[in-house]
C-alpha cells in the first residue's frame, strides 16, 4: 500500500476544512465544521496507525498545523454570519420570567424562596452555582449619601 507523507495528510486535511459542505452545497454552521474536522481526523488518525502501524497527532505535528489553522479560519468566517454562528443560551424575555415567577406562592416558604431566586438571579445576573453561595450577609438595607435607607436592598459578597 501507498504511504502518505504528513505534509500530504495535512493538505488533504487544509482542503477538507474549507471545502466541506452540505449536501445542497451550503455551509455547515462553525460548530458543525469543528466538529466534522475533528472527527475526520481522528478517523484518519485511527486508520493510519490500525493499518500502518504509524501514529500521528493531527493536534501536534507540525504538518498539520495550516489544516488546524484552516479549520480555525473557516470557523471564524462562518462566525460572522449570525445564521452559522454557535448560539450559546437565549435570554428569556421579560415577560417569559414573569410567567415563571407567577408560579410560585410566596406564602410558602419554599415558594418565597424560589420567587426570591427568580427575581435574584435576573438583577443579579447569576449563573450555575452562584445563588448556592450565596448567604442572607450578602444583603443589607441600601443606604443613599446621607445614610438614609432608600427602600431597596443592596447586594455584596465581601458584606
Amino acid at each position: 500500500m501507498a504511504w502518505t507523507s504528513n505534509d500530504e495528510l495535512g493538505n488533504i486535511l487544509k482542503d477538507w476544512a474549507f471545502t466541506m459542505k452540505r449536501k445542497d452545497g451550503s455551509d455547515y454552521k462553525e460548530g458543525v465544521v469543528k466538529c466534522i474536522w475533528n472527527v475526520s481526523a481522528k478517523l484518519l488518525q485511527e486508520q493510519y496507525f490500525k493499518n500502518h502501524n504509524r501514529k500521528i497527532d493531527r493536534f501536534k505535528d507540525l504538518a498539520f498545523e495550516g489544516a488546524r489553522k484552516a479549520r480555525s479560519t473557516k470557523r471564524k468566517q462562518l462566525q460572522l454570519i449570525p445564521e452559522k454562528r454557535k448560539a450559546s443560551s437565549a435570554a428569556l424575555t421579560r415577560d417569559e420570567i414573569l410567567k415563571i415567577i407567577q408560579n410560585f406562592d410566596e406564602n410558602t416558604p419554599d415558594g418565597l424562596q424560589k420567587k426570591f431566586y427568580q427575581n435574584a438571579a435576573v438583577e443579579l445576573a447569576w449563573r450555575g452555582n452562584e445563588a448556592a453561595s450565596c448567604v442572607v450577609n450578602f444583603f443589607k438595607k441600601e443606604l443613599n449619601n446621607y445614610g438614609l435607607p432608600t427602600g431597596r436592598l443592596e447586594y455584596n459578597t465581601i458584606f
